[in-house]
């Protein structure tokens, strides 16, 4: 995909706007929560399948797409969320559980901001195959 100077401009200043805003995103105390995981300090596991559910709502479809999903050989899965109590339900449900006799292996993280250079190392590190998104709520 080729941009043109006015796309490429406006991908920049957006850019640099992420990076202006991200000091004070911080100090939020519902954004601080997963910081680190949501620009990539600590990353994010790699996955044959990346899930996003932005919320409560979400997550619960994303545990019966993964309880309905079969598999004959192993299957890497990444689920994240914008919100803590996505988090939670995700976390709680997903943990220690044998999904498809074992075959899915199933991690959950913190949905990266939206900033192209957080995501595009996202996608890169990632690495997914397939991506399903339930509801970015990307601003």
């Amino acid at each position: 995909m080729s941009l043109n100077l006015t796309q490429k401009l406006a991908f920049r200043l957006y850019n640099l706007s992420w990076s202006c805003a991200l000091p004070w995103l911080r100090r939020n105390h519902r954004l601080a929560e997963g910081f680190m995981q949501r620009t990539l300090k600590t990353g994010l596991p790699a996955a044959n399948l990346w899930i996003q559910a932005a919320s409560v709502g979400e997550a619960y479809l994303a545990l019966e797409l993964i309880r309905n999903l079969r598999t004959a050989r192993p299957l890497k899965i990444l689920v994240t969320s914008n919100t803590r109590q996505g988090m939670e339900i995700l976390t709680h449900n997903l943990s220690d559980q044998q999904l498809n006799n074992g075959r899915i292996q199933p991690q959950v993280g913190y949905f990266p901001f939206d900033k192209p250079a957080i995501m595009q190392m996202a996608v890169a590190t990632i690495h997914p195959q397939v991506m399903v998104l339930l509801e970015t709520e990307i601003w």
